[in-house]
């Protein structure tokens, strides 16, 4: 039977359901691991996120802001890991800090409250003080925080090192149905 014909004869059914504390106001699905969402409050001018196990629906965590307030944001998703942020001023759309929490636990693994997210790639956080841009950028290790450090020798590594070492990885489809395993996707 047809997928068309699933659906218009009414069998086709969700697998699970969550009900948002709020307005359902994004979900990302960047990880292998875990669905990543974010409700809004518009009237208390609240904001909490969420994670949900991809297959299951099992909330893994919920009520979780590591920026504390309405004037939070999702950077990106990066494997286990989130990056949230929040804003320098209500209204001006500059992000402020970066807030690590890992998806599944819904642990701050770690928090830079004075630098701004630039990218993320292979494991390494480009990084930005908020004083200005003449500062230049700098490195972190995604899964500590740390400054990172390239070689023995202790040279912090370029961001154009990185790029030439390490191929851009793009997500791939994942099916739990298919014997998959998501720990492979990375």
């Amino acid at each position: 039977m047809g997928l068309l014909n699933r659906i218009r004869g009414g069998t086709l059914r969700p697998a699970w359901h969550y009900a948002a504390h709020g307005t359902l106001w994004q979900v990302q699905v960047g990880s292998p691991y875990f669905l990543l969402g974010e409700a809004r409050d518009q009237e208390k001018k609240t904001v909490s996120f969420f994670s949900l196990d991809r297959g299951t629906g099992e909330v893994y965590w919920e009520g979780v802001n590591p920026a504390g307030s309405w004037w939070a944001g999702v950077e990106g998703v990066f494997g286990r890991s989130v990056l949230f942020h929040g804003f320098a001023t209500p209204d001006l759309p500059i992000h402020k800090g970066i807030f690590a929490v890992d998806g599944v636990t819904g642990n701050l693994l770690w928090s830079e409250p004075e630098l701004r997210f630039l990218w993320c790639r292979g494991g390494i956080v480009g990084v930005r003080p908020l004083a200005g841009e003449a500062q230049g950028e700098g490195l972190l290790d995604l899964a500590s925080g740390r400054e990172f450090h390239k070689g023995s020798a202790g040279d912090l590594a370029s961001p154009s090192s990185i790029e030439a070492e390490e191929p851009a990885d793009f997500p791939s489809p994942f099916d739990r149905l298919s014997g998959g395993d998501p720990a492979a996707a990375d």
